[in-house]
């Protein structure tokens, strides 16, 4: 739910879904994920420069 909505949005939807987490939670697990960013694209098409 962190990563679809966020920290604060986040821990609204989870009380309506009955499933009460702070914000500042759901912010932490997302940054102990451990996301590493995709490899940079080595060709660029027309309408992805445009």
């Amino acid at each position: 739910m962190g990563f679809a909505v966020g920290g604060e949005s986040g821990s609204r939807l989870s009380r309506k879904l009955a499933m009460p987490v702070s914000g500042d939670t759901l912010l932490r697990m997302i940054r102990s994920a451990g996301f590493e960013p995709p490899d940079a694209p080595r060709v660029v098409g027309i309408d992805d420069w445009a």
